[in-house]
């Protein structure tokens, strides 16, 4: 039997270990903070839970149709056809990756093919471990500042604020971490050459 192009049984083996996982963990919440079935019910009628839970949904619709529209190698393409240097785009292109994600699994997943294939094109690279640690940098930096982030998301909406008060902070640390990030990958690059 089919479901879209999936079958029920691809299907039920994809969704039902993270279903029974949710169910398990609400009733060790339930019985290890001894909550009664007035604090249970509390908790299933209360709105905020609902527009919480439509958010991540939301998030993570979006973040599936950019896969399916395969946007990073799109922009690893125009990048490289604008004849931005290969270094560059191997941070830049994990870095789009994770901001437009917002997980370390959608820059992984969507930008490091690109980004092996590039390595793998460069004239004698050396060892890939460098490049390999700029690119996953980049693209956890991506992940990190992504308004799609889910701690991002949650923790806004949790303690009523807006992105731009949030990155008024976090700005000056990101640029640090992309220094480091640089520093690292050079001082690597030296070390294993």
């Amino acid at each position: 039997l089919l479901i879209g192009d999936e079958t029920i049984e691809k299907t039920i083996r994809t969704y039902l270990p993270i279903t029974l996982g949710l169910v398990v963990s609400m009733i060790c919440t339930i019985r290890l903070n001894r909550m009664d079935a007035a604090a249970v019910r509390k908790v299933w009628t209360n709105r905020r839970v609902y527009e919480m839970g439509l958010l991540i949904v939301s998030v993570m619709v979006y973040q599936y149709m950019l896969a399916r529209v395969d946007a990073p190698r799109q922009i690893g393409d125009e990048l490289m056809r604008l004849g931005v240097p290969v270094l560059a785009v191997l941070a830049l292109l994990p870095f789009v990756a994770g901001f437009v994600t917002g997980l370390a699994v959608g820059f992984v997943g969507t930008a490091f093919p690109i980004v092996m294939g590039l390595l793998g094109a460069m004239d004698n690279p050396g060892p890939i471990g460098p490049y390999v640690a700029l690119a996953y940098g980049f693209g956890h930096l991506g992940q990190m500042l992504s308004p799609l982030h889910l701690c991002h998301v949650m923790s806004n909406k949790y303690f009523k604020t807006h992105f731009t008060a949030v990155y008024r902070e976090i700005l000056p640390a990101a640029a640090l971490t992309g220094a480091l990030i640089v520093t690292y990958f050079y001082a690597l690059r030296w070390l294993v050459n």
